[in-house]
């Protein structure tokens, strides 16, 4: 599991550098990954997922740190929407878009 560093604006004023896994998440759907960066990923799908319209576009399911199927789908979508490699590979440039969401 490599590493990847990001920076970004917290609330406009606090400029913070985050260090984060690069999570496959190809077989997630066979055999579920599990952990508290899993969590944090969820949270950040379900924040960017909700359109003005209150209409979910990429539902990992619940947070409950296991990435299974829907959480795979939920990454895919928000990559493809983002100009990204069309995968379940969150890397530097997907969390990069997930922290500016």
């Amino acid at each position: 599991m490599s590493t990847a560093e990001v920076e970004g604006e917290l609330q406009g004023s606090i400029q913070v550098t985050v260090q984060l896994a690069r999570l496959d998440l190809t077989n997630a759907g066979d055999r579920p990954v599990r952990g508290r960066l899993i969590a944090n990923l969820q949270g950040l799908l379900t924040a960017a997922s909700v359109d003005d319209d209150d209409n979910p576009r990429y539902d990992p399911g619940p947070i409950d740190g296991v990435a299974g199927g829907r959480t795979r789908r939920a990454v895919i979508n928000f990559k493809r929407d983002n100009g990204l490699r069309d995968n379940a590979i969150v890397g530097r440039a997907a969390w990069e878009r997930l922290i500016e969401d």
